[in-house]
Formats: C-alpha cells, sequence, structure tokens
C-alpha cells in the first residue's frame, strides 16, 4: 500500500471534528499520540489492541479488541495505525479498508502524519563497556557528559514547534540514561510538553531509578542478554547480581507509587544463550509482569560500516563479540545485501541530538556532524544537510543501511531452540 499524502494538523483536527479517534497499538507512538490528541481537544475513543491489557484500559483510555472494533465501532471513527510489528500493521491496514475506512481520510499510519521519531541523548556516558557496542571501544567513555533539564526543555520545545504531530521521543543512545542526576526532571517536562519518552537502561547502577520510576516514563527497556557469567561477559563491566535485584527493585517501585511505565525485556540472542538462560530470563519477566522480547544480538553497525566503505580494521572487542553471535558479521553483511532494495530503519529516527546539542547523521552512528548545536539550526536545515553530505548514500549503495536487524523468529527443530529471521 502507498503512502497516504502528508495532512497539515488543521487538516487532521477538521476530519477528526465528527468522527472518534482510535489508536491502533497501545506502545509508545500509541501513547504519545493519545497525548497529542488530548492536547487538541479531539473526541477520543481509545486503544485498539489484541494483547491482554490488565484492566482493559491504558491511560485512562478503553483497550478495545480489533473484532470487536470492526464489528461495532468502526462506522464513525478514525483510526491511526500505530502498530509497528510489519504483520500486525499490514493486518490493521487492510482491516481499516474493508471496514470501509480511507487512508489519508479515515485511517493513518504513523508515517503518514509524522516523519520523524527523534532521539535526544541525555547521557554521553556510561557505566559498561559492552564489546558489541561503541561505548566498549578504550577511551569512548572518556569523552561524553550529560545534558542538562534546562538545556532538555530547549530541545524538546523546538522539536515540539518544528514536527506538528511530534508524539515520541527516544532518551537514549550511547550512554546509560540512570547516570543523569536530573533524569526524573527530564521524564517530567516530556509529559509537561505532552510528548512520550522511552529509556533504556542497564540496570546495573540503579542511583536513580526511583526518580525514573516516580517520574514515569512511558517504556523502559531493559536489556539483558544470560544469566551469571554469560550476563557478565557480554554486559562487559556489569554483574547478573546486581542486574538481578535491581529488576525485582523496579517492580517493588512500580508497585509503591502505582506508576504506569511498561517494562520491556530485550534478550539479546547469542549462540551460548538459547538455553537454561533464555528459560530463566523469559520466566523472570513473566515473573514480574514485564514484557520479555528476544531479539538478535548485533554489533553496532558503525565500526563495522568504517571496514566495509574505508577498509578500517574491525577492533578486537568487536571481534570477541562476533564470535558468539548466533549470525555473526559475515552472515549479517550477505543478509543486506540480500535486503538491499528495502527501506533504511533508521531514516525516520531523527534529529538524533546528542548529549552536548550536536546533531548526529543517524542514531546508529557517531559521525557524520550535522551541527554542533541544535538549537541554532531548523529542522529544515539539518535535513538540507543531512541530504546533501549524500552520506545515506554511501551507506545504502554498501548495503549497510539493512546491517543492524534485530528481528528473528524462534522456532523448534529436533527438540532444539532455533532461531530463524523475519
Amino acid at each position: 500500500m502507498s503512502k497516504a499524502p502528508q495532512i497539515t494538523l488543521d487538516q487532521f483536527k477538521s476530519q477528526a471534528k465528527a468522527r472518534k479517534v482510535y489508536i491502533f497499538a497501545v506502545n509508545l507512538e500509541g501513547i504519545g499520540f493519545l497525548k497529542l490528541f488530548t492536547r487538541l481537544g479531539l473526541n477520543i475513543g481509545g486503544f485498539i489492541d489484541s494483547r491482554p491489557i490488565p484492566g482493559a484500559s491504558k491511560r485512562g483510555q478503553p483497550v478495545i479488541h480489533p473484532d470487536k472494533f470492526f464489528a461495532e465501532l468502526a462506522g464513525d471513527a478514525l483510526v491511526v495505525i500505530t502498530a509497528k510489528h510489519r504483520q500486525t500493521k499490514r493486518q490493521a491496514m487492510e482491516r481499516c479498508e474493508q471496514a470501509g475506512l480511507k487512508r489519508g481520510e479515515t485511517f493513518f499510519t504513523t508515517t503518514d502524519l509524522c516523519d520523524y521519531l527523534p532521539t535526544i541523548e541525555i547521557a554521553g556516558l556510561c557505566n559498561l563497556r559492552c564489546i558489541s557496542c561503541n561505548m566498549g571501544i578504550p577511551g569512548a567513555n572518556l569523552k561524553g557528559g550529560y545534558m542538562s533539564a534546562a538545556d532538555y526543555r530547549q530541545v524538546l520545545t523546538k522539536m515540539r514547534e518544528e514536527i506538528p504531530f511530534l508524539n515520541s521521543v527516544y532518551l537514549y543512545l550511547w550512554g546509560e540514561p540512570l547516570l543523569n542526576p536530573e533524569i526524573g526532571d527530564i521524564i517530567r517536562i516530556t509529559s509537561e510538553l505532552g510528548v512520550a519518552c522511552e529509556i533504556s537502561t542497564n540496570l546495573n547502577d540503579a542511583r536513580n531509578l526511583e526518580k525514573v520510576v516516580q517520574a514515569q516514563p512511558e517504556v523502559l527497556v531493559v536489556p539483558c542478554s544470560g544469566v551469571g557469567e554469560n550476563f557478565d561477559l557480554t554486559r562487559t563491566g556489569g554483574h547478573w547480581e546486581v542486574f538481578k535485584k535491581n529488576l525485582y527493585r523496579l517492580r517493588e517501585l512500580i508497585d509503591q507509587y502505582g506508576t504506569d511505565t511498561a517494562v520491556r525485556v530485550h534478550y539479546h540472542m547469542y549462540k551460548h544463550n538459547m538455553d537454561e538462560d533464555f528459560d530463566t530470563i523469559k520466566a523472570m519477566a513473566e515473573e514480574l509482569g514485564f514484557q520479555f522480547l528476544p531479539i538478535l544480538a548485533q554489533i553496532f553497525p558503525e565500526y563495522v560500516l568504517r571496514n566495509v566503505i574505508y577498509g578500517e580494521p574491525i577492533p578486537p572487542q568487536m571481534l570477541r563479540a562476533n564470535d558468539l553471535l548466533y549470525f555473526p558479521i559475515a552472515d549479517q553483511l550477505a543478509y543486506a545485501q540480500q535486503n538491499t532494495s528495502r527501506n533504511c530503519f533508521m531514516l525516520k529516527v531523527f534529529p538524533v541530538v546528542r548529549w552536548d546539542t550536536s546533531v548526529v547523521h543517524c542514531s546508529n552512528l557517531t559521525f557524520p556532524v550535522l551541527t554542533s548545536n541544535y538549537l541554532e539550526h531548523s529542522l529544515d536545515e539539518l535535513l538540507k544537510q543531512r541530504y546533501d553530505n549524500k552520506f545515506c548514500n554511501t551507506c545504502m549503495d554498501h548495503s549497510m543501511h539493512r546491517f543492524f536487524d534485530v528481528a528473528a523468529s524462534i522456532k523448534e527443530v529436533d527438540g532444539k531452540r532455533t532461531v530463524v529471521r523475519d
């Protein structure tokens, strides 16, 4: 299905005036659009989602099963599809069309309304040195710092002015957000400005965990890659027992303050952690009421890109990680080349504002730098710089835009858990 023509905020409000607005998927962008539509004073009908949601409500809105919605409520609805899963999104669009809704008029996808899902890095330092990450390279953790709440307010205010349908932001990039002493204030500013946020934490330094829970971000992502020594190996510098203790502490704090933050445990799948470790982390997540999401472990692509394009050697730390990957670098490159005609994952993830307010070309890279100060340049100027430098062309010419693909499915083959690509 082709993309609908982009419309203005005023046009959308006019089309929504006589209808109830429903949001298809309870996720970060879904809650972000709820905040935006509430701010606009629209008549909101609720969420549409087939997953079991406690109390069948989220953020004060009912959660309606798709079958019930399309059987009883679609006639006078305007639907915004925020589902990220490719098949779910495709099915939602098909069901909207079957119900007589028209794309661009009575149903929209997120990209029909907003071309951007920005990243604001609030911490440029990390307490770990993971061997698959840029921050695991010697010296990487000596160059960063933290974004102040005052700077953050200016950055997000500018984003909201320049991106009319701005609904959500990622608050992490290369550093550990929980190290920022002003993280609670930053989350509250985000909520005050009517935007949803997602944070990722390695949970090995929980000094500001209580502040985070009290401020109630929409989504908290917790990466994990095994139990005991297997955790310590790939979450380099971290400790399994500390992680486990803080994961349970996170549950206690959410219950204590009665907050509504969704926690996703991202389980990074390697060759060595697909059996007992997998079962242990899955059971722990289920016990705590957190979502368990297995994804492919990957080496962050910057140094692989430098190797492919410029012939620079891949750092030894990443080569050690490569030995553990389910699909090593060579396989990933071959897979990327098979999918070179597909869109880039990262084009929408922009602007990418680092802790010092500089802007980088892509959220997977630390270069090229487009400006040293986001506040001094319009979004149009930044987009022009990104287009004019032709770096995307170079990346895509080498298929590197499809390298960092973490989506995978799990199947049982001869009684053994096996990973297959989606």
